[in-house]
């Protein structure tokens, strides 16, 4: 079981939506990206999903690497 992907030439309304939001392009496309990642990893659609799916996936194969630490001042004291 899979999803319908929307052709491109329909993402006008989206555009739409997401200029009345105030969203900018990246940060849609960066909250969705995870969620079509893990759907297209299980073959299934978001409301599909199961918290133990997205655990497992992000604890294995979707892994992100580790946010860097602050950087400290050499004259911090």
């Amino acid at each position: 079981m899979g999803y319908v992907r929307v052709p491109a030439s329909s993402s006008r309304p989206t555009s739409r939506a997401r200029d009345a939001a105030g969203l900018a392009p990246t940060t849609l496309d960066g909250l969705i990206k995870p969620v079509i990642e893990v759907c297209e990893f299980y073959g299934t659609v978001p409301w599909q999903l199961s918290s133990r799916e997205v655990d497992r996936y992000f604890a294995g194969v979707g892994k992100r690497a580790p946010s860097t630490p602050p950087a400290t001042s050499p004259c911090a004291t």
